[in-house]
């Protein structure tokens, strides 16, 4: 039989290491995408009971009757522009 000639590794280089800057980047990345999620979840209130009995507690709240102020003078306001603004009665720039 022929002979195969086999190539042996050089001794001296060695594979350079891998970096594993990329796989911390990714790892921080998700654990503070996750960690916005989770945080989202909770603040904005999910479905639960105790949610729920306190929506049913302020539903049964009476209203007040809505208050009213009076405004003496009432407010006007004109839309010409000719005419002079009343803080600092110079002509108004459009």
């Amino acid at each position: 039989m022929a002979d195969v000639p086999v190539l042996n590794a050089a001794e001296g280089d060695a594979a350079p290491a891998k970096s594993k800057k990329w796989l911390i980047i990714g790892i921080a990345a998700f654990l503070v995408l996750a960690g916005g999620g989770a945080a989202g979840w909770f603040l904005m209130g999910h479905d639960d009971a105790h949610g729920k009995k306190q929506a049913a507690v302020k539903a049964k709240e009476p209203l007040a009757p809505p208050l009213y102020v009076a405004l003496d003078p009432p407010l006007s306001s004109t839309s010409k522009a000719s005419s002079s603004c009343a803080s600092c009665r110079s002509p108004c720039r459009s």
